[in-house]
């Protein structure tokens, strides 16, 4: 029987049963067995009572165990020797067990080995080469292994620079795109805002107008009413003298008032009918000036996304593909359009729309009073 190499026996003092590696902080159970601290507490993780050696299998009653101070301190002498062990005496590698440098290699094995290992048993029968002849060989495979990484690296972090760069650039697109969007929506809030504000204006305009109408038609029927007034009183009075006092000067009494008789309230009336005529065709002129800015949003603003809705209840509208705008976008049932800021590349047809963003329906509705529902707007049409 072989004499046992004193560091590899040493090693397997110093090696836990359980990780099979070296001692981490090593611990002596109460039946004289060590462990890693961290081996035996998980191996007992999760029982409460009759916790057991993980090596002989003995029923301990206490879950307790010792730090081995001394064992820690083989375990660092085990690691000093067996580094030594590793190195010859010009610091080159020895076989571990007959200590022997290593001066050939093993293909079949594809490992070093010593002359005594060349000539056992084990290695007998197998190919055996020089070390450095192995050495040179494997080099020259590990650098054509090397060329090949390489190119591939190369070719890797071509396509890594080209889809980077795309990348940019499809980037620089949509930034641009965005800003684009930005400035058209802001030059339409603009004109929204102009818009609002020579309406409110306008408006403002018309009201004032309206109250000094008023206030003019009050002045003067409230002067009519009191010429009213004291006519009748003169009235009462000479109806209340004697009758021989009564009828003298009676035909210009009578001419008097027949003359006059409501000039005043039916210039007045007329006044009034003249200004609320003027009103009318101011207030006709904003609702005009409102319906022609409605007809000059976007169509996305005004349909939502196509779905039709009447009066008695829903109707399902079919849009023509055909004279969609190329900035419309139809979906498979052509019941929903959405705007795309993409111009799509579509077949030239006749009926399609190109300058203006519109698409018409397959059928369309005779009598009745529709809409087109947005999320946030309501256009109605006759």
């Amino acid at each position: 029987m072989a004499t046992e190499n004193p560091v590899e026996s040493l090693q397997e003092e110093a090696t836990c049963p359980i990780c099979l590696e070296y001692f981490k902080a090593p611990v002596i159970l109460d039946c004289g067995h060590n462990f890693c601290r961290l081996c035996v507490t998980q191996c007992w993780q999760g029982s409460d009572a009759n916790f057991s050696c993980p090596q002989c299998r003995e029923i301990l009653q206490h879950r307790n165990f010792r730090p081995n101070r001394q064992l820690a301190n083989v375990v660092e002498l085990a690691k000093q020797l067996s580094l030594q062990a590793a190195k010859g005496a010009e610091g080159e590698r020895v076989c571990e067990t007959h200590g022997e440098e290593l001066k050939l290699f093993c293909e079949e094995d594809q490992t070093p080995i010593c002359l005594v290992c060349d000539r056992s048993k084990e290695h007998r029968p197998h190919t055996v080469v020089p070390v450095e002849e192995a050495a040179q060989e494997y080099k020259k495979k590990i650098q054509t292994h090397l060329k090949s990484l390489k190119k591939e690296r190369e070719k890797l972090q071509e396509i890594k620079v080209t889809d980077t760069q795309r990348s940019w650039e499809h980037l620089k697109q949509t930034e641009a795109e965005r800003l684009k969007i930005m400035f058209e929506f802001e030059q339409l809030h603009q004109f929204l805002r102009e818009q609002e504000r020579l309406l409110l204006a306008w408006l403002a305009e018309l009201d004032q107008e309206i109250v000094k109408l008023q206030d003019e038609n009050v002045t003067k029927l409230s002067k009519e009413i009191s010429r009213l007034s004291e006519q009748i009183s003169e009235l009462e009075g000479k109806s209340r003298q004697p009758a021989s006092e009564f009828l003298q000067d009676i035909r210009s009494t009578m001419n008097k008032f027949e003359e006059g008789k409501f000039q005043q309230r039916l210039e007045a009336s007329s006044d009034l009918e003249r200004s609320l005529s003027h009103f009318c065709q101011k207030n006709f002129a904003v609702k005009l000036t409102l319906n022609k800015l409605k007809d000059s949003l976007p169509l996305e603003l005004k349909t939502g996304k196509g779905k039709s809705m009447g009066s008695d209840g829903k109707a399902s509208v079919t849009l023509d593909q055909d004279t969609a705008h190329p900035r419309l976008l139809l979906s498979v049932d052509r019941k929903i359009l959405t705007w795309d800021v993409i111009r799509l590349n579509l077949p030239e047809h006749p009926q399609r729309f190109d300058s203006s963003p519109c698409v018409l329906g397959c059928e369309g509705f005779i009598t009745g009073r529709r809409c087109w529902e947005n999320k946030s707007l309501v256009f109605l049409v006759n």
